[in-house]
Formats: C-alpha cells, sequence, structure tokens
C-alpha cells in the first residue's frame, strides 16, 4: 500500500513538473517568436529608409542625420541592448518625421513606412507582453531551476520612454 502511494506521489510530482516545463516552454518559444517578427519588421523599416534615402537628393543636409540614426538602431538591435534600442527607435522616427515630412502622401513609400512603425509598435507589445508572462513562469522556484538548466535566458521587456508607446 505505501508503494502505491509513493509511485502514484511520484507520478503526481512528475506530471507538475511536466506542466511546469511545458508552460515555461511555450512562453519562452512565445517570446523568441514575438523578437523574431519585432526584428523582421526592424529590418524592412531599415531597408525602407535606406531606399528613401537612396531616392532623396544625396546632398539633403538632413540625410546624414537620419542615416546616423538608422545605424544607432541597427547596432542596438544586432547586440540586444534595450534600452539603447528604445532611444535609437524614437531618436529615428523623429529624424524620419522631420526629414521625410515633404513626401507624405498616401501612395509614396512614407505611407508603408508609418504602417510599419504600427506594426513595430504592436510588435514591442506582444514581446513585452510574452516576456511578462515567461517572467511569470519562471517566478516558481521548480520553473527557475528548469530555465537555468536548459538555458533558456532571461529576458527584459523593451520600455519606452514615450508616455503614449507605455
Amino acid at each position: 500500500m505505501l508503494t502505491l502511494a509513493l509511485i502514484l506521489a511520484g507520478i503526481a510530482i512528475l506530471v507538475w513538473l511536466g506542466r511546469d516545463a511545458a508552460r515555461l516552454a511555450h512562453a519562452h518559444r512565445q517570446v523568441v517568436r514575438a523578437w523574431e517578427r519585432f526584428d523582421v519588421l526592424l529590418c524592412q523599416r531599415n531597408a525602407l529608409i535606406l531606399e528613401l534615402l537612396d531616392a532623396r537628393d544625396p546632398q539633403a543636409p538632413d540625410r546624414e542625420d537620419l542615416y546616423q540614426a538608422q545605424q544607432a538602431s541597427e547596432r542596438a538591435r544586432r547586440s540586444g541592448d534595450l534600452q539603447a534600442l528604445a532611444r535609437a527607435e524614437r531618436q529615428l522616427r523623429a529624424e524620419r518625421d522631420r526629414s521625410l515630412s515633404d513626401a507624405a502622401e498616401a501612395n509614396t513609400p512614407t505611407a508603408r513606412l508609418d504602417a510599419l512603425d504600427e506594426a513595430i509598435t504592436d510588435a514591442i507589445h506582444r514581446y513585452n507582453h510574452w516576456v511578462n508572462r515567461y517572467q511569470q513562469a519562471c517566478r516558481r522556484p521548480t520553473s527557475a531551476l528548469m530555465a537555468r538548466l536548459t538555458a533558456c535566458g532571461r529576458y527584459g521587456r523593451i520600455h519606452p520612454d514615450d508616455p503614449k508607446e507605455a
């Protein structure tokens, strides 16, 4: 009888650990997917900015400022520095609004740029949501141990300083 109770307790613990591991793995996959989507959108937007810069007058005085802001965003994205990425994104959007405002017709590439910016904002919110879910899953001692053993990693939120983005 005692053996049966121990076997049932062992099975219950294994089921509990399995559910915990599955919850953690799901949250981890969603964080990675959200980051990949965010990364793809940033790459598309940055390529479009370069395309717009090439189409503009190469002697335009604000061209270099926009290019520098775009490069800062790329560096921050590649290094994974989320605070620098948030600052670079704000700077890039400000420079873009200032330098490309003259081509803001409905069927120009700037309309696509605005749509990509909106999609990027949504991707940031989705990424932050899944990071929160992942961090909640890691609050349990067993999940935290599993995350360390499986090298799932630590993820941080992208914190915009702009109140309307927060």
